[in-house]
């Protein structure tokens, strides 16, 4: 499964390359996890993710920050031998539900 990278590229990126933006590659994380896109979502100033949870009457920065916290709990491995994450079974369920509407 493929995701777009939404800053002005049409080349398409694996699942896990939004992960510039967000901690899972530099904390080492093996796997991305929907708490990344919710970091990454709520990272885009740009974006109507933090628009649409302050109308909803949520505070953007609160669920920015309880979503790092989640990222923070993940496991993690360092070293020389460590790759790139790979998308989890759970982020590729939220990717799927996004696209088709449900789950």
């Amino acid at each position: 499964m493929r995701a777009k990278d939404t800053h002005g590229s049409d080349d398409p990126q694996p699942a896990g390359g939004f992960c510039r933006g967000t901690n899972c590659r530099g904390a080492g994380n093996p796997a991305t996890e929907p708490a990344h896109l919710a970091v990454a979502l709520l990272d885009d100033t740009e974006g109507l993710t933090r628009p649409l949870l302050a109308t909803l009457g949520v505070d953007p920065l609160s669920v920015r920050a309880a979503a790092s916290q989640l990222v923070d709990r993940l496991p993690s491995a360092s070293g020389a031998s460590v790759g790139a994450p790979q998308p989890s079974r759970a982020f590729l369920t939220v990717l799927s539900a996004a696209e088709t509407g449900g789950p």
